[in-house]
């Protein structure tokens, strides 16, 4: 004989007192279940349906995934996330280097203000350019660096930083590390291009380095501006190399104000040749930096076809 289940279930009565009633699970039964006090005088039931015995319960089979599917499963989203993850990852630190490029602007921006208040525009600094020391031979043995020195005290004297003999003193780059044109195809040894320059380290590690005096009167034209000479920067990571227009950027010190090069109208550092994918010439990096600046993404690093009339992202 097939033993029952019994189960307690609870009513109240008109007097408001509560009766217990056995209930087989052999079978669904309607149970009163009225909720009113005696108080009330409208009896209000609500029927309560068991509709399922425990022995159901028990022995439902439930729906669940194979073993099968569930490596199918996990195999898709490893390759969903191989392919997405290192495209966000490089976005991600884009926008950082968007960020520090932002903040370096502004602080050297701010720099030149106070400097020409007391010292007056550049074109005023009697700085030279990069002059030749030479030997007995008439052989280049060094520079006379006390024009770009000017530059350098007194833009440094506004920033929060320290001054370094030279690159490796400010970092912890190998000394074989690589300095690189935008399109990777043109390289230099850094230790020899940035020792020759005064370097300024700021707080945050971002390194500025006072190069070419283009015009001491800043009557170099470009973009309509009177440039003086150039400014670069550097974000320096763990990947022991530079590349221009990833972590070096070029900025020109004009009679008028700190400018990024690669203005839209500029005439050396253009966008089209300077900021390009495949131009091996040396400079080529330099031209990215009013792109990112002013359209706020480094999408010159995934399609060719941007310009300053044209598209300003990618698809």
């Amino acid at each position: 004989m097939k033993k029952s289940l019994e189960k307690l279930t609870h009513r109240n009565d008109s007097r408001g007192q509560i009766k217990v009633s056995r209930v087989s699970n052999t079978a669904p039964e309607k149970i009163p279940c009225s909720m009113n006090s005696e108080n009330h005088s409208n009896h209000n039931t609500h029927y309560t349906h068991f509709t399922h015995s425990l022995t159901h319960l028990l022995t439902s089979k439930t729906a669940a995934f194979t073993l099968a599917e569930v490596l199918i499963t996990l195999a898709i989203i490893g390759v969903v996330a191989a392919v997405t993850i290192p495209s966000l990852v490089q976005k991600y630190q884009e926008k950082i280097t968007i960020t520090k490029l932002k903040k370096v602007y502004a602080l050297l921006t701010q720099a030149y203000n106070m400097a020409i208040i007391e010292y007056g525009t550049p074109d005023k600094w009697s700085f030279s350019g990069k002059i030749p020391i030479y030997d007995e031979n008439d052989e280049i043995i060094g520079y006379d660096m006390s024009g770009i020195e000017i530059q350098r005290k007194y833009l440094t004297k506004y920033l929060k930083g320290q001054e370094c003999k030279d690159y490796f003193e400010c970092t912890n780059f190998p000394d074989d590390g690589k300095l690189y044109n935008l399109a990777m195809n043109n390289e230099e040894v850094y230790k020899d291009t940035l020792t020759k320059f005064p370097i300024f380290r700021l707080d945050d590690g971002t390194i500025i380095t006072f190069t070419n005096v283009t015009s001491p009167e800043c009557s170099d034209t470009d973009v309509k501006a009177n440039v003086c000479s150039d400014i670069e920067v550097f974000f320096p990571d763990n990947k022991g190399y530079l590349r221009r227009g990833v972590n070096n950027f070029m900025f020109l010190l004009t009679k008028d104000g700190i400018t990024p090069a690669g203005q839209k109208d500029s005439t050396r550092f253009t966008f089209s040749r300077h900021c390009n994918l495949t131009n091996s010439v040396n400079t080529n990096g330099h031209g990215c930096t009013a792109w990112v600046l002013q359209n706020e993404n480094m999408d010159y690093l995934r399609c060719d076809d941007l310009s300053w009339e044209g598209k300003h992202k990618c698809d």
